[in-house]
């Protein structure tokens, strides 16, 4: 495993060609196109946020391998259900690079906890898991190890060709 560190505007463009790498494997290949400058918009945001405490701020961080991002994780900070007095950690992205070293992704994992474990307003963590990318359930057990439990489940309807045609 590399180093793991806050990540800097500049690593937008890394982040999105992981993005990139990954998507053929993803459910949205060939359907939903990545849109880079927004991911880059997205990126750099977040960097900004980066480490706050209150509403809306962001966890990016970056695992690094002799110079090379190969994996990042991206969180934020929401008010529980929205309306809530205290926060929630959510997990938006956690992606590595195909074959990257699997304690890339723990390390981020554990970062990301300590970042939202040290907020005394934070009520609740979050981590998930999606079908996005086949066998992404895998990181279940690792979220299990941690202390997290399974609070929901969540159900999708995709718009068939037709109606995206009209």
């Amino acid at each position: 495993m590399g180093m793991i560190r806050p990540a800097k505007s500049i690593d937008a463009f890394a982040l999105v060609d992981i993005l990139k790498e990954r998507y053929p494997e993803m459910r949205y290949a060939g359907q939903v196109a990545i849109d880079e400058v927004a991911a880059r918009r997205l990126f750099a945001q977040a960097v900004q946020r980066h480490g706050g405490t209150t509403e809306g701020a962001t966890f990016l961080m970056v695992s690094e391998r002799e110079g090379v991002i190969d994996a990042f994780m991206l969180g934020m900070l929401s008010r529980v259900y929205m309306i809530g007095d205290m926060l929630s950690a959510s997990d938006v992205f956690l992606i590595g690079k195909r074959g990257c070293d699997p304690r890339a992704v723990t390390g981020l994992i554990d970062r990301y906890l300590e970042w939202a474990d040290g907020n005394p307003r934070v009520y609740e963590v979050g981590l998930s898991h999606a079908d996005t990318i086949p066998g992404s359930e895998r990181i279940i057990d690792v979220f299990k190890r941690r202390g997290l439990t399974l609070c929901a489940t969540t159900y999708r309807r995709d718009r068939i060709p037709q109606e995206m045609a009209a």
